[in-house]
């Protein structure tokens, strides 16, 4: 079953909403954000992590919507998000397939 829940931004992560579904029966957790979707030309990306468990190293609490880090947070993120994550894909759809298929959709498509 996959349950879809998308949470007000705080101001630093918290697993508030984790907790909840892992408390529930839920055995991984997908964290997704994606980037592309406010343009009005181009594509839509979309990067998908899934951990084990509650990572709990310093570089988790740097983690925000990608709109709202620096290019160099960024940057420092991604080696640790490539150690730790059972899962870290990243998908793409074209400008074509955006405008073939609507934003919401092509979002989903990436």
């Amino acid at each position: 079953m996959i349950k879809s829940v998308r949470p007000a931004l705080r101001p630093t992560p918290d697993f508030t909403q984790e907790d909840s579904l892992f408390k529930q029966g839920y055995s991984m957790i997908a964290g997704l954000d994606e980037v592309g979707r406010g343009t009005l030309a181009g594509p839509v990306v979309a990067g998908l992590a899934i951990f084990e468990s509650k990572p709990s190293d310093d570089w988790v609490g740097m983690i925000r919507d990608s709109k709202q880090m620096s290019s160099s947070q960024r940057e420092y993120i991604i080696p640790h998000l490539e150690k730790s994550a059972l899962v870290l894909e990243i998908g793409v759809s074209s400008s074509i397939e955006v405008d073939n298929l609507g934003i919401v959709n092509a979002t989903r498509l990436a």
